[in-house]
């Protein structure tokens, strides 16, 4: 009480000017205290932990979505005190100090473990049908898993569900990848010299090498092991699929090419399609190309395995390649191939012989793929997207599509081409060819031979050697030192795609079903060979006779030498059959040109597995008049032999 008097007292400190003061500076921190936040002033961030995303699980705002208020200024609290106002600016400025984010960015959500239940977020996604009923199943060596599975993650299947198999189990970022090596018995791993490679992966991958650098080779070939394995699980996986889309890692896939295709066949059909090829007396889908399955047809394999899973693996030791087995399996369970060629075919855009056979038909896988022309396919396949939108059923891409964007438009730039092999093979003429006298002198005198022979549209000179074609392919670059040279004769080429017809009223999708084997299938395990069984004749049909039909080898024991020289042939045999299976890709047989070139060894030699081209059909199938019709959707993939 005797201070405040002191105050008030005539000449304390609140008496005349000093009072006057104090009180307008007390005024002027009232009023700034109670103005509100300028535009252009430094906002305070919200700390609040129920708007701090990952906090509450419960309340954080969906990721790629914004709530009404993400993203909004903060508007200052109506009813805020004073005292709340400075907490909030202290509160901003420790948030500043440490650099915690700014409100408003919502994460991005990683795509799911689960490839199956992956959501489409490429534009290019959004015009495709459901694809829930469609599973790809991609295999891949494990040397290739890094470096081709992230361009298909950003293109073909981004727009798919899918799962991985490899020879390896591992995870790539949010993707599993199952092992199919894994559930082969120790014991058969024992026998074979192929699980060496395994071996090897496995203890790369505890190492954390690099698997690129553990790649096959002709003593080591796991791949034939994967095929059956990958199918059968993935049906364990997704029984519910009605579609399985067999392809490896070096295969596009169109899946706006595939869907259309699907919507004109019947799932609950035993359908087993692909790019047919023959193998000694099997044909079957060249699994480069891409089969196309349905969940009836896995369903009658998978219904086998659990009896036949054995003699299938025993089988696949003493052959060249797993899509042999896969086929003689889908024999067996009453399920013969579909010819789906050339939908489903072997080749790129730059080695495939462009034809009349493909013009007006839908291309829905290529093979051989680069990770660049895996992309340069999905960005042609967006623009083409891009170019339709608007139309409520866009058209397929056909083939004469792809030649008029990736083989005409550069050809007509450049048709003289440096260090380039444009794969002309219709003629070869050399030093000891009786036709075409110095067409191999130089390039222009093989130009001048290509413009004598009114088929030819293309030829390909190196030192020696002058070679023709009469089908157009744009080829590839090769190294300087074999100083090749390349052309086009243009006004041919142009004319030639003139002179095809157009595609209208043409089915982009016919399929043919195979002739019936002819004898029955025996599979070769080594120590004996065990016959597979004819499937049942279906009521109303007919069944072509057999020929002659191998009997039954019983199992003989032999001296270590016999044993020996067997097991030498067997592997020469093996070796054999796979340069076949390989071989048969780069190319048909035409006899018109061996004849032309009066080469007497190629024209008089009776045609082989290595002339005809792996998924491009090959030759022309014989066989009855009912497997040689067009397959619509009520016949396409019954089992029954007719």
């Amino acid at each position: 009480m005797n201070g405040l008097t002191a105050l008030l007292r005539p000449r304390g400190p609140f008496q005349g000017p000093r009072l006057l003061s104090a009180i307008v500076v007390i005024a002027l921190f009232l009023f700034f205290l109670n103005q509100p936040y300028s535009s252009t002033e430094r906002r305070v961030p919200d700390l609040r932990p129920e708007n701090q995303p990952g906090t509450n699980p419960a309340a954080a705002p969906t990721a790629g979505k914004p709530t009404a208020n993400q993203g909004a200024p903060d508007a200052p609290a109506k009813d805020a005190s004073m005292s709340d106002k400075l907490l909030e600016y202290i509160k901003g400025a420790n948030a500043a100090s440490k650099n915690e984010p700014a409100k408003g960015h919502a994460a991005v959500a990683a795509p799911t473990a689960g490839n199956d239940t992956q959501t489409h977020v490429d534009p290019a996604c959004a015009h495709l049908p459901d694809t829930s009923d469609v599973l790809v199943v991609m295999r891949s060596p494990a040397a290739e898993l890094y470096k081709l599975m992230p361009a298909h993650f950003m293109t073909d299947l981004a727009c798919a569900p899918f799962e991985l198999f490899s020879t390896v189990g591992i995870d790539i970022g949010p993707y599993k990848v199952h092992d199919t090596i894994a559930g082969i018995s120790e014991r058969r791993r024992a026998q074979h010299k192929d699980f060496e490679l395994y071996e090897k992966i496995k203890n790369a991958q505890v190492a954390a090498q690099d698997l690129a650098t553990l790649v096959e080779d002709s003593e080591h070939n796991l791949d034939r092991w994967t095929i059956l394995p990958a199918l059968l699980q993935a049906y364990k996986l997704h029984p519910q699929k009605k579609w399985f889309v067999l392809v490896e890692s070096d295969t596009y896939l169109s899946m706006a090419n595939l869907m259309p295709w699907l919507a004109k066949l019947d799932s609950s059909q035993p359908i087993y399609a692909g790019a047919q090829v023959l193998i000694n007396d099997i044909e079957l889908a060249h699994s480069g190309s891409g089969m196309l399955i349905s969940g009836a047809a896995v369903k009658k394999l998978a219904a086998l395995a659990d009896e036949r899973m054995e003699v299938w693996e025993e089988a696949v030791g003493h052959t060249c390649c797993g899509d042999k087995i896969l086929s003689m399996a889908f024999s067996e369970a009453g399920v013969r191939l579909t010819r789906a060629f050339p939908m489903l075919q072997g080749e790129t855009p730059f080695s495939l012989d462009w034809s009349n056979r493909h013009w007006c038909r839908a291309a829905t896988t290529w093979h051989r793929m680069t990770p660049a022309s895996i992309d340069l396919l999905w960005q042609f396949e967006r623009a083409w997207q891009g170019k339709h939108r608007d139309e409520a059923n866009p058209p397929p891409m056909l083939f004469r599509d792809y030649f008029t964007t990736f083989v005409l438009s550069v050809v007509r730039a450049a048709p003289n081409r440096t260090d380039w092999d444009n794969l002309s093979e219709s003629w070869t003429i050399t030093d000891d060819t009786k036709f075409g006298q110095y067409a191999y002198y130089s390039a222009e005198a093989c130009r001048a031979a290509c413009e004598l022979r009114e088929p030819c549209v293309q030829f390909a000179w190196e030192p020696g050697k002058c070679r023709l074609g009469k089908e157009v392919r744009m080829g590839e670059l090769v190294k300087a030192e074999r100083r090749m040279e390349s052309g086009w004769l243009m006004h041919r080429v142009e004319r030639l795609m003139s002179s095809q017809q157009g595609c209208a009223g043409v089915q982009p999708w016919e399929v043919e079903r195979s002739a019936p084997v002819g004898s029955k299938l025996v599979f070769d395990t080594g120590a004996k060979k065990i016959e597979v069984p004819e499937p049942k004749k279906a009521e109303g049909t007919k069944v072509e006779p057999n020929k002659e039909e191998p009997k039954m080898e019983e199992e003989k024991k032999e001296e270590p030498k016999q044993e020996e020289s067997k097991e030498a042939e067997k592997k020469e045999g093996n070796q054999e059959e796979e340069q076949k299976h390989e071989s048969s890709q780069d190319g048909e047989t035409n006899e018109e040109e061996h004849k032309e070139s009066n080469d007497k060894e190629e024209s008089k030699s009776e045609p082989s597995i290595a002339n005809i081209e792996m998924g491009s059909g090959g030759k022309e199938y014989e066989g009855t008049p009912e497997s040689n019709g067009v397959i619509g959707k009520d016949e396409v993939g019954t089992s029954s032999t007719q």
